[in-house]
């Protein structure tokens, strides 16, 4: 990619020491920099890409993209507005938009978006779909498994991994889409074909200050859809009208109480699992989940929803559900020979250790006792 192809595309305010360059690398992180590399400048919470622009170019960066413009700098600075929309834009033409060739979920809420991702898209491969998948856990592109600092990482990472996925072949895209990705941009051009909402509850209220900031954030994301996606979204949950009165895609509604368009009913509940029955139009399938906890339900339905919509069939989602056994550190039950058994859950909202504990109610006899961590650095009022 020309420098001057990058001046076009961002509608810089100004730009300062212009001379022809071949960016043939793009970085937001000093230490990711070399030879011929844009750098983006990037504020941040902690720190400000601005004052690492001069090792940036010690290690070769052709031209920053900044907000601020430092006269001291050799190389072109092109001064935009904003350094996080400069570099999701870039980014994705860099990389040919690859989110347009894949199939890509985008799935969002306070609780259920790691196992509700991983179900989906083993629910995909059991039925011979190719899938990666982007969250929490990292990101998987068939057989390899890298970490992520983020849920939703930056949009240069993101545009890096699904152009890995389009070489891969891979159909479809998986991704957990984070409040802080919302908010910060990260998703900016990356066109998704489908949105699935799990639930609302306060969560990050240390980043959004107030829970109305956070739903704003999250509508935001169904806002954005394009007109032929589909949005699935949770009825029960929270403020969930306005986020059918939100989105421009199509609307298919889901949960366990009224009428939605895909009705899910518990019919038995154990240690070994649960058995639902969803409805939705003039069908019905029996499912079968060794998911643990009741709240587990809401994930299998959105699931169920969201595969429907892609087009298979009723028995192939029936049989990767029944085929799915868990994500490792949610509702993660571990046997002992101490007398009691242990399930380890990545619960760390009101919310969710609510629906935790009462899950666990429900299947344990005697004593239930829970040991819990959460950081006093971040959201003090929900710890």
């Amino acid at each position: 990619m020309k420098l001057s192809k990058v001046i076009d595309l961002s509608n810089p305010l100004s730009v300062l020491n212009f001379s022809e360059k071949e960016i043939v690398h793009l970085a937001f992180d000093s230490r990711e920099v070399r030879m011929n590399t844009l750098f983006f400048a990037l504020p941040g919470e902690h720190h400000d890409g601005h004052d690492f622009i001069q090792d940036a170019v010690s290690k070769g960066a052709c031209g920053c993209v900044v907000e601020k413009i430092n006269d001291a700098a050799s190389v072109p600075l092109i001064q935009v507005r904003d350094c996080h929309e400069a570099l999701s834009l870039i980014a994705a033409h860099y990389y040919a938009f690859p989110s347009k060739t894949l199939a890509v979920i985008g799935i969002t809420g306070t609780n259920g978006k790691t196992t509700t991702a991983f179900l989906i898209r083993h629910v995909l491969q059991s039925a011979g779909r190719s899938a990666g998948l982007i969250g929490t856990l990292g990101s998987f592109i068939g057989e390899r498994k890298e970490k992520l600092p983020n849920t939703t990482p930056e949009s240069l990472v993101l545009q890096q991994i699904m152009k890995a996925m389009v070489d891969k072949d891979l159909q479809v895209c998986v991704m957990e889409v984070s409040s802080h990705g919302i908010k910060l941009g990260r998703i900016r051009h990356i066109d998704f074909d489908y949105g699935i909402l799990t639930n609302i509850s306060r969560d990050h209220l240390d980043f959004h200050h107030s829970f109305e900031d956070y739903v704003s954030t999250k509508l935001k994301f169904f806002a954005d859809l394009k007109r032929d996606a589909t949005a699935i979204i949770n009825q029960d949950a929270n403020e969930s009208i306005r986020f059918i009165e939100a989105t421009p895609a199509e609307c298919k509604i889901y949960g366990m109480n009224g009428a939605p368009d895909f009705r899910g009913k518990i019919l038995q509940i154990g240690e070994g699992g649960m058995e639902l029955l969803v409805s939705y139009g003039d069908g019905e399938q029996r499912l079968f989940s060794s998911l643990r906890g009741r709240y587990h339900a809401y994930n299998i339905v959105a699931a169920f929803a969201c595969l429907h919509s892609m087009g298979l069939r009723s028995e192939e989602i029936s049989e990767g559900i029944r085929s799915f056994t868990g994500v490792p550190g949610r509702a993660q039950k571990i046997d002992t020979d101490l007398g009691f058994a242990c399930v380890i859950d990545y619960a760390h909202t009101p919310d969710a250790l609510f629906n935790l504990f009462s899950a666990e109610r429900e299947l344990t006899k005697g004593k239930l006792i829970c040991v819990f961590g959460a950081g006093g650095d971040r959201d003090v009022g929900k710890r």
